[in-house]
């Protein structure tokens, strides 16, 4: 929670926050090449993968994540996927 942003902190509970890193089924996450969208904000894709039903295709979704430089070499999250 340390590394979000106000406005990344009420739409993530740590609930929320938890289910990302925390499942039974195992997670994995791919972080492409992000792209500038003004001076100090960042856009990078994702893709979460999880494991199948049958354990052999990993089921995808894909989405973004938004870093915003907060001052002082400082950077959070402002919108997670």
């Amino acid at each position: 929670m340390v590394l979000l942003t106000t406005r990344a902190k009420e739409k993530a509970t740590s609930n929320v926050l938890d289910g990302y890193f925390s499942t039974p089924d195992g997670n994995a996450y791919e972080i492409n090449h992000g792209k500038q969208l003004r001076a100090g904000r960042y856009e990078f894709p994702i893709v979460m993968l999880t494991a199948g039903v049958s354990n052999r295709h990993p089921h995808r979704r894909f989405s973004s994540m938004v870093v915003v430089h907060t001052g002082n070499n400082d950077w959070a999250v402002d919108k997670l996927p």
